[in-house]
């Protein structure tokens, strides 16, 4: 890296480079000029640093990191861009001072040259190896002599009968030595050749899954000089908006802004959906994370809305297939500048929307509220909701941060309010306990108290009294009743008895012109149909709509189911009432 002129060098551990780090992190939510040309006189500065901790080579990617995606001016985001380019030599320079302890320090980090290590499940690994097959591989030190034997016993069941031999009497047999045997001449891992070898064995694909996830341990990548690194992805966004003022705050009313006219959402290109969905992937990847409406998105289903302040949030569908059974469940990403700063998934059933989001921590300084803002306006305006349900896990009831960072009263401050009317009762206590106090806090034992419920939000404040919907588990419970009823439990004959009831009642007779999906979508809801007493006595109208959401469980876009079930008041009342009728019968 060439030296900037009048820049004096510092190593981490020496007096000169921590106050500098402290500083700019204490400019970085200072948006103004004279901050603006702070910040850049501590980047030239640190140009040449070098450093020799952890702790500061990641503090200071993050802090790159977080101007590229709130950058002041262009200079701020061209230099900062221009040292996470070269970030690759700070990295190799601190690995080769050390051994592999320094290396473990740095593992999982995400950094350009470090490595991942996780267990990705086989969909996963399947997807990311269509790029990155050279950088990925077993990470083999993590297997033991059990896990070993257990692939060994997995092998036998995908290869040639006539290969089991040397398995079976082989007394040195060597699973990886088998591996390297078993790819020849190909440049490929152990990873790639096990892979491979699941695809030919003819074992259906859910199984090979299932048999890929619970035997293998731990996948590696190594990030090298990749970009699917946290120093190198980026996402193309033109031009970039430079804060020139003020970060925007939480707003005060959460049910008026929902309410403000709607910013477009639009379907991509399938080939754009590809590359959104790749993205993703890879930005959880390198976290060591993984999400099921991410790994199984659907590239034909990916939606993009951009509501301004350099913000995207990239909307992602699932593949038919593994579409849930009853709600709609979506992936997204949050995406500033460029640079992906957040991620979550949401879950829309009738007017709900259960959405959980989760900003990266290089980035929650920044403008987080607003962006939380802008996804509930999205699911308000194009996806139906009218109630916002947020789980009590993400309050804190199994988790150490959401107590914390006080997400109770930050939901509460918005509107949202306990299902649970005891719950409730005792945080309209203890709101007026601090009230009458500035300075008070919630003790840890009183968070963890109203963590124990999900809350919600309407947005029609006559409707915050009470929420109901129909409860997924009891409806599950009503499929498993109306096969019980069928004698002997085959799923199978119950299916089609099912389907044969649904579509007579509903007065469908066309399902040759059905897609293959559309079909799939038929079968799966139809025992749940079946138990509604009065289906065939529905009006025609209602009827001719019901047919409509079964085909678009299974159609090209998810997101018309969504909006068919949100017009259908006659399906979500009896799904209530079998819902009830199930729990009253348990």
């Amino acid at each position: 890296m060439a030296k900037q002129k009048g820049a004096r060098p510092f190593r981490s551990g020496r007096t000169g480079l921590r106050p500098h780090l402290a500083t700019l992190q204490g400019l970085k939510l200072r948006f103004d000029r004279p901050s603006a040309k702070r910040k850049l006189r501590i980047l030239h500065s640190l140009r040449t640093a070098t450093l020799v901790r952890a702790r500061d080579l990641n503090e200071y990617h993050n802090a790159l990191l977080f101007l590229s995606a709130y950058p002041d001016n262009r200079s701020v985001l061209l230099e900062s861009e221009r040292q996470l380019r070269s970030y690759r030599q700070r990295v190799d320079a601190y690995l080769s001072k050390g051994g592999a302890g320094r290396a473990l320090q740095l593992l999982g980090s995400g950094l350009t040259g470090t490595t991942v290590i996780h267990p990705f499940s086989l969909a996963l690994v399947q997807r990311l190896m269509n790029r990155h097959a050279g950088r990925m591989d077993i990470e083999w030190t993590d297997a033991d002599d059990k896990q070993l034997e257990t692939l060994g016993n997995l092998l036998t069941q995908i290869i040639a009968w006539t290969e089991n031999d040397s398995l079976d009497y082989d007394d040195h047999f060597d699973v990886r030595d088998w591996l390297s045997r078993a790819r020849g001449r190909k440049r490929q891992s152990d990873l790639v050749t096990l892979v491979r070898l699941l695809e030919g064995s003819g074992i259906r694909p859910a199984l090979q899954r299932q048999l890929f996830d619970d035997l293998l341990r731990s996948v590696r990548i190594d990030l090298d000089n990749a970009p699917l690194s946290r120093t190198f992805h980026r996402l193309p966004q033109r031009p970039p908006f430079y804060q020139r003022e003020p970060r925007r705050v939480r707003c005060q009313n959460l049910r008026e802004e929902l309410i403000k006219p709607p910013t477009p959402l639009r379907l991509l290109p399938e080939a754009s959906g590809r590359k959104y969905v790749r993205a993703i992937q890879e930005v959880l990847t390198v976290r060591n994370r993984e999400l099921f409406p991410v790994t199984f998105a659907d590239p034909a289903e990916v939606y993009l809305n951009e509501p301004g302040r350099g913000v995207q949030i990239v909307l992602f569908g699932m593949e038919p297939e593994m579409r849930l059974p009853f709600e709609t469940n979506w992936g997204y990403m949050l995406v500033r500048n460029g640079v992906p700063v957040g991620y979550g998934v949401a879950a829309n059933w009738f007017d709900r929307a259960e959405i959980a989001i989760n900003v990266f921590p290089a980035y929650r300084a920044g403008e987080s509220a607003f962006m939380f803002e802008q996804l509930y306006r999205l699911f308000y305006h194009h996806l139906g909701a009218r109630a916002f349900i947020v789980r009590s896990h993400q309050l804190g009831i199994d988790d150490e941060e959401p107590l914390e960072s006080g997400a109770f009263w930050f939901y509460y401050k918005l509107g949202f309010r306990a299902t649970n009317p005891r719950v409730r009762r005792r945080a309209e206590a203890e709101h007026a306990r601090l009230s009458a106090a500035r300075g008070r806090r919630s003790s840890r034992a009183m968070l963890k108290s109203l963590a124990d419920t999900d809350i919600f939000l309407h947005v029609d404040p006559g409707f915050q009294g009470e929420y109901q919907e129909p409860s997924l588990v009891q409806l599950a419970y009503a499929v498993t009743d109306y096969f019980a009823r069928q004698g002997r439990g085959d799923r199978s004959a119950g299916t089609r008895a099912a389907v044969q009831h649904v579509t007579r009642a509903l007065g469908i007779d066309h399902l040759k012109r059905w897609r293959d999906d559309e079909v799939t979508a038929l079968q799966r809801l139809a025992p749940l149909l079946a138990g509604i007493p009065d289906l065939g006595r529905w009006p025609a109208s209602d009827k001719r709509a019901m047919a409509r959401i079964l085909r678009a469980k299974g159609g090209p876009a998810e997101r018309d189911y969504v909006l068919r079930c949100c017009g259908h008041n006659r399906f979500r009342a009896a799904l209530q009432s079998l819902g009830d009728r199930t729990e009253r019968g348990r």
